[in-house]
């Protein structure tokens, strides 16, 4: 458990639970913190200083899901089964998605576990083209999670 004197900036919800963004005092860098496992809150007197540098649009542009990083936004790349494509298109997973080919998609994202998690689910429906690091780490979760039903 630790304490943080927080500043809270936004309230996200996703995938049915919510978290709050904020900064630390005394720190640079916002913070996401699930609801669920803050214990306790104590308002405090002193007065709230307002960074006006946080943008809620341009913090969250590049992400799927609920996490953030410092980190650059990559050309992710897949090819998709022609019976996933219309669900694709219908739902896009990011609002950068586009589709430069039939059945293959395009997303300019951070590479969050959320992303992962997402493409992990569509299992033998997609086949992650680019970045090279991106289908090297779901290959190797796809061959981890395969030997544990040998």
């Amino acid at each position: 458990v630790k304490a943080y004197v927080l500043q809270p900036y936004l309230l996200k919800e996703y995938r049915g639970r919510w978290y709050v963004i904020g900064k630390p005092v005394n720190s640079d860098n916002f913070r996401t913190f699930g609801l669920e496992r803050i214990q306790e809150v104590n308002p405090l007197d002193s007065k709230f200083q307002k960074d006006d540098n946080f943008h809620p649009d341009r913090f969250f542009k590049y992400s799927i899901g609920i996490s953030e990083m410092e980190e650059t936004p990559q050309i992710v790349r897949f090819k998709s089964s022609s019976s996933l494509s219309p669900y694709l298109r219908s739902q896009p997973l990011h609002h950068s998605q586009n589709e430069p080919e039939d059945n293959v998609f395009e997303l300019e994202v951070l590479l969050t576990i959320e992303l992962k998690n997402i493409l992990l689910g569509c299992g033998a429906s997609v086949e992650v083209l680019q970045p090279e690091q991106l289908r090297i780490a779901i290959q190797k979760d796809l061959n981890d999670a395969s030997s544990q039903y040998k």
